[in-house]
């Protein structure tokens, strides 16, 4: 459900990640802001997830070598 406070937070937040003016976004019409910030918000997600597995492997990667040349 889109309320007014929620669709300024939406607005406010897509306008500082992705470096457009908010004046530009107001003049878009609502279900093209949507449509682009759900969009969006998928292209973070995967973004997140491909970070998260490169952590988890640079982890695994420094414990293994912890273990083969430790004291």
């Amino acid at each position: 459900r889109v309320n007014a406070r929620r669709l300024r937070r939406a607005v406010r937040d897509y306008a500082r990640v992705y470096h457009t003016p908010v004046s530009q976004i107001w003049s878009m019409r609502l279900v093209d802001f949507l449509v682009e910030y759900a969009e969006a918000a998928e292209d973070l997600a995967e973004e997140a997830a491909t970070v998260k597995a490169e952590q988890e492997t640079m982890i695994a990667r420094a414990r293994a070598r912890g273990k083969r040349g430790g004291k």
